[in-house]
């Protein structure tokens, strides 16, 4: 998975679509196909948004054969009410791929993946 360079992500947020699914938010724009993870300052303390961040990278890893070819991504993990664990992060990450790309899988069997 290729990361986006600063630039890129500036890119990527200004030029670009958005989906919004709870605390996540895809931006995509036409591009070479990378796939970045960044996480919203208001999350709290760096250890919590670290963790939150290597969450949403695993699960974009794992979700990275459902994204379609020919575009960079940037998955923004905004502040959320509840307190979210790794599988938070990942259901509403496959949440919202499936949203966007009209991917179809079963949910229920990606939680009991997921541990």
């Amino acid at each position: 998975m290729n990361t986006p360079t600063r630039s890129d992500y500036k890119k990527i947020f200004q030029q670009s679509s958005r989906s919004c699914f709870g605390p996540i938010v895809l931006f995509k724009k036409p591009g070479s196909g990378k796939v970045g993870v960044t996480v919203s300052r208001s999350l709290g303390c760096h250890a919590y948004k670290n963790r939150i961040r290597r969450c949403a990278k695993m699960a974009a890893l794992d979700a990275q054969h459902l994204f379609p070819e020919g575009y960079d991504y940037v998955i923004l993990v905004r502040k959320w009410d509840t307190d979210m664990g790794k599988r938070d992060v990942s259901s509403a990450i496959m949440e919202i791929i499936n949203l966007t790309f009209g991917h179809t899988y079963n949910i229920e069997r990606e939680r009991r993946v997921i541990k």
